[in-house]
């Protein structure tokens, strides 16, 4: 009897200790606050933005994979609108090259050109487009490859056209809490 009793004692006694909770005490530090990452990324764009609408010529020299990032998060960040929902979608390719040195590196001056071409193919997408709510949804840049000092980029962008009946879009004169972004430049077709 003892023994019937004794047995299943011990392997309740076993079955708390193998299922008790390990707690773990975790100092967050600033990396790893998502609202220090946020503003990280956003402290990058700017500087990036700057570099694009610099008058200066500059032989700052960036890495291409660096490039690739920075056009597609500025170009995303300032004319990208990936929540907005349209009637219908285009998804459009362009593509560019950029001297690079064999290091793989890239003059401003260059990658000042290559986002030049890039905003002046969303104007001219956006201003084939006759409806009268177009905009640019996002743009994915990748490097398609590099053949002696030549990179290859490609931009995919996606545009959202016309709209769902239940969605009216903003217009110039509607006093919306965030305002338009005023450090890009406005796309030829609006002016």
């Amino acid at each position: 009897m003892k023994k019937t009793i004794l047995l299943p004692a011990i392997a309740f006694i076993l079955l708390l200790l193998g299922c008790s909770k390990e707690i773990n005490d975790v100092n967050y530090t600033e990396t790893q606050n998502p609202g220090t990452t946020f503003e990280t990324v956003i402290k990058k764009v700017d500087s990036f933005r700057s570099k694009m609408n610099s008058h200066l010529k500059s032989s700052e020299k960036t890495l291409i994979d660096s490039v690739v990032w920075n056009l597609e998060a500025l170009i995303t960040f300032d004319l990208g609108h990936p929540d907005s929902t349209s009637g219908d979608f285009k998804l459009i390719t362009t593509e560019y090259t950029v001297e690079v040195d064999e290091d793989s590196m890239v003059t401003t001056a260059d990658v000042q050109l290559v986002y030049n071409k890039l905003l002046d193919s969303i104007d001219y997408y956006l201003g084939l487009f006759t409806s009268d709510v177009r905009f640019v949804v996002f743009t994915d840049v990748r490097l398609i490859g590099i053949d002696g000092t030549t990179g290859f980029l490609s931009a995919k962008t996606g545009y959202g056209i016309n709209t769902y009946h239940t969605y009216t879009p903003f217009e110039e004169s509607d006093d919306w809490t965030l305002g338009r972004n005023t450090f890009f430049r406005s796309p030829s077709w609006q002016m």
